[in-house]
């Protein structure tokens, strides 16, 4: 995976990004906004902000059920990237103490809020504290500066050829993890050599391109 360039690894998840409708993608963007609210989402909350038809929110909520998103015993929305569910990616949003379902969710989830978010993790193999200052323009300081995150690669990890399940249990989640260091990490990567590690500065170059910047019009507009 070394062999990689921080280009190709972008490229490879903006392939995968566009097999997924940009309706479907906004949509998840205000379930986002309304659980930063601290509360789960109903359908008919999911409706009410959504951009598809009645028939295509019914269908897609319906969906979510099967994808990987949490939901509570009333059926209603606790997690979509942000999520109600501990988790070792702390998020603190205004008076709200919430989690993302990954690290690289925690790189994005500002833009999407439009706010600056606090985050604290750990390191995943020393358990050492791992804090970021997170806005929606990029990360403004990260604690160690040595921090480097995990991802996925499209057409290179075999967990991303398929469409695979969404949520922190997924295959793709389940492997984006912070490392308190590249040293660290090595021991981890070398078990996993279908992943690659990428430096915060590099992580976010990813989110932006990725995640961000083909939303701005919808993500520059007050929730």
């Amino acid at each position: 995976m070394d062999s990689l360039t921080l280009q190709e690894i972008i490229e490879a998840w903006q392939a995968r990004k566009q097999e997924q409708s940009p309706q479907l993608l906004n949509s998840s963007i205000q379930i986002i906004r309304l659980l930063s609210q601290g509360r789960p989402v109903s359908f008919e909350q999911f409706r009410s902000v959504s951009s598809l038809s009645g028939e295509e929110s019914t269908t897609h909520f319906e969906h979510l059920k099967q994808s990987g998103c949490e939901f509570d015993e009333n059926g209603h929305i606790i997690g979509n990237a942000l999520t109600f569910t501990p988790s070792p990616y702390r998020l603190q949003l205004n008076n709200l103490q919430l989690f993302a379902w990954c690290a690289l969710d925690t790189l994005f989830l500002p833009a999407y809020l439009q706010q600056s978010v606090q985050v604290t993790s750990t390191c995943f193999t020393t358990k050492s504290p791992i804090r970021l200052l997170v806005t929606p323009k990029g990360v403004e300081t990260v604690d160690p500066p040595t921090t480097v995150l995990s991802v996925v690669v499209p057409g290179v990890t075999p967990s991303c050829n398929i469409q695979a399940q969404t949520g922190p249990q997924g295959p793709v989640c389940s492997a984006i993890h912070f490392f308190c260091s590249r040293k660290v990490a090595a021991l981890w990567l070398e078990a996993n050599p279908d992943k690659a590690l990428l430096s915060i500065d590099e992580a976010w170059q990813l989110v932006y391109a990725v995640w961000v910047k083909p939303f701005q019009k919808i993500i520059t507009t007050k929730a």
